[in-house]
Formats: C-alpha cells, sequence, structure tokens
C-alpha cells in the first residue's frame, strides 16, 4: 500500500505530542517482516489499536525509511523509525538519515548490528562485538534453535522482555563509543517502554 500523500517533508509539520492514551503512532520499520512482525505483536498483546506498523514498501535504505515516514506520518502524534546499523559502509546513508529525522523530530531506534541482536537479548547476556547481522544470526541459532528470519517469535520473547530491556539499557550506557559506532547495541528497548507507557495510560 502506498503512503499517504500530505504536505511534502520541507513543509512537514507534526501535531504536538500528545498525553492522550488514544494518541496516534506510526512505527516505520526497515525490514519487512522480523521488525513489523515483532511490533504487531507487541501491540496486540498491549491492545493497542492507534499504532501502526509499517514494513512493506518503504525501502530498505535508512533515507527511504525516512522519507517514507515523513509522508505516511503526517497525520500521526509520533513517528518511530526503527533501523539497522550493519557493516560499515553497507548503510551509506544512516548518517544522512538520522539528521533528517533529528531536523523533523522523528524518533530513530537504532541496531548494531542490527534487529536480531535485540532478540538474542532475551536469551543471553551478549556484548561481544559482531561483524555482521549474519553473525548474530548465527548466535542466536544457538539459543533458539528454530529461529528463522523473518517469522514471529513474540510468544517465545515476552516472558523474557524484562532481562532483554535490562542488558539493552547497561550495555549502551557502558558503551564510551558515538551512539552510530556502539556495537553491539540496541534501542528497541526505549520504544517498547514507550509503548508499555501508552498501553498503561490507556488503562486509565
Amino acid at each position: 500500500m502506498s503512503p499517504r500523500r500530505g504536505r511534502s517533508s520541507k513543509s512537514f509539520r507534526r501535531r504536538p505530542a500528545s498525553r492522550d492514551p488514544q494518541a496516534t503512532v506510526l512505527i516505520v520499520c526497515e525490514g519487512e517482516k522480523t521488525e513489523p512482525n515483532y511490533f504487531r505483536s507487541l501491540c496486540r498483546a498491549l491492545r493497542l489499536t492507534s499504532v501502526r506498523v509499517v514494513g512493506e514498501g518503504c525501502g530498505n535504505a535508512p533515507i527511504s525509511i525516512v522519507d517514507y515516514a515523513l509522508v505516511a506520518g503526517v497525520a500521526y502524534d509520533a513517528i518511530w523509525c526503527v533501523m539497522d546499523v550493519e557493516e560499515d559502509g553497507k548503510n551509506p546513508s544512516l548518517r544522512p538519515a538520522l539528521n533528517k529525522a533529528t531536523d523533523h523530530k522523528l524518533k530513530i531506534v537504532l541496531s548494531n548490528p542490527c534487529f536480531e541482536y535485540w532478540i538474542l537479548l532475551h536469551f543471553q547476556d551478549s556484548g561481544r562485538p559482531f561483524r555482521n547481522c549474519k553473525e548474530v544470526g548465527h548466535k542466536l541459532k544457538e539459543v533458539l534453535p528454530d529461529y528463522e528470519k523473518g517469522q514471529d517469535y513474540f510468544q517465545d520473547l515476552e516472558p523474557k522482555m524484562a532481562t532483554a530491556v535490562a542488558r539493552a539499557k547497561r550495555i549502551r550506557k557502558n558503551s564510551p563509543d558515538p551512539r552510530i559506532e556502539r556495537n553491539p547495541s540496541t534501542e528497541v528497548d526505549l520504544l517498547v517502554a514507550e509503548l508499555s507507557k501508552m498501553a498503561d495510560r490507556a488503562r486509565r
């Protein structure tokens, strides 16, 4: 489905952040299956109906994710873009995408080298660097033998989510590297926390 047409990115202005329990959120993912499957399952578990998760049709380069979000997200209260750092040089548009997102007040969730590292933290407290996402996948199969990229493993992950959140926070805190160079690291816990807060407000 093509993004809804709206104002150009130059004139893009989102509504101010809302504390309304029904505030709308758009999550735009670099991956077409793994990330959208995870966040859709999380939203179902939290009973959030005002969150739209997009993966297909928005490209896989960081700048294309941001550009898609700027067009599709005009009517939303908050926009999150979920991206991978991957190997050096593999995402040449990453820094421009981060700068553009900052200019337009979009929120970026980075995983280095990839989203699968967030999944791994549910099972293993791994702080060693990874050369690429393929290496993360091999490590993930050691703790989740039936893992296949693109499948939905939320039921396996949900009971261990608090552990993964704590590990992600600690690893970021202990890393001396700049944000984009932290390997390994993930910021998925920040979005998980925000969605949980939305669910808590909606229950009040």
